[in-house]
């Protein structure tokens, strides 16, 4: 599988611009279109192929800096449309640049290069990506984070925040280099807030008509389960090991999705719902 990315001149930082997450004075948002339309004439798109525009946040921020949610839906449409008529079928989008967010999250505040939005950006992208048929991929820097000048401005309630105003925690969890915030990895609240982060973004790039993100880690499990079914056929070899290791796993797999759904209130049902196939 190819990934062709076009990756447009404006992504490039000037000279010294390192520290800083503002955005420079670069091409006008058009540029993305000025230079796909030199890709149109690329060979056929050969099946099963994916080709991927790298959208980066320098190319997000004019279309979301001080618009409306009919301006963004309008330049975003473009930008798609140009994609699609350029032969590319994937938009891989950075939406998480400096531990801060282009969409509502319960985990990181809203981006200082946008501020608050009165609308779900997320949700109209994916939006236009399934109705121009185009595959949505969000992307995240999952440690890299603000100016300390930014991290400051954070509301109290997002972790960063918290994180930075206390010594102690500030220490243990985040990283401070050249003028800049690091999430460090080393801390298990640190993973903890990653992991729970990429969670919150997958279930909302997959959109609402897809279902939860719990019902696509089901699936991804029970089809893991029907592949290592065969494995009882196998009278000797290792395929017999691997087949009774996955089924312990799965056992405690369904234990903890029971015993975790009690604890946390949930519907029989729902729990029932999310349980896996089971290798017999």
């Amino acid at each position: 599988m190819i990934l062709a990315a076009a990756m447009l001149w404006s992504c490039a930082l000037p000279e010294g611009e390192g520290a800083a997450s503002s955005v420079p004075n670069g091409p006008e948002p058009g540029a993305l279109e000025d230079i796909l339309r030199e890709l149109r004439q690329a060979v056929p798109e050969p099946e099963g192929e994916l080709r991927g525009v790298w959208i980066a946040y320098l190319d997000l921020v004019p279309l979301l800096r001080e618009k409306s949610e009919d301006q963004f839906t309008e330049g975003f449409s473009a930008m798609a449309e140009s994609c699609r008529e350029a032969g590319f079928n994937a938009l891989v989008v950075q939406v998480r640049p400096f531990g801060d967010s282009f969409y509502p999250s319960a985990y990181f505040s809203w981006s200082a290069l946008t501020g608050p939005l009165a609308y779900d950006p997320m949700a109209i992208m994916t939006r236009i990506a399934a109705e121009k048929d185009l595959e949505f991929h969000a992307w995240l820097n999952p440690m890299r984070a603000m100016t300390l000048e930014e991290a400051a401005a954070v509301p109290e309630e997002f972790p960063i925040r918290q994180w930075y105003d206390d010594p102690a925690l500030r220490a243990e969890r985040l990283i401070l280099l050249d003028g800049r915030v690091y999430l460090n990895p080393a801390s298990a609240e640190v993973r903890a807030l990653i992991a729970d982060g990429a969670a919150e973004l997958a279930e909302k790039a997959m959109g609402p008509e897809r279902g939860p993100l719990t019902a696509f880690e089901k699936a991804c499990d029970d089809t893991l389960t029907a592949y290592l079914d065969g494995a009882k056929s196998v009278p000797f070899g290792v395929e017999v090991v691997v087949g009774y290791l996955y089924a312990k796993e799965s056992e405690l797999t369904a234990v903890r999705t029971v015993l975790s759904g009690r604890l946390a209130g949930l519907d029989g049902e729902l729990i029932r719902s999310r349980l896996r196939n089971t290798y017999l």
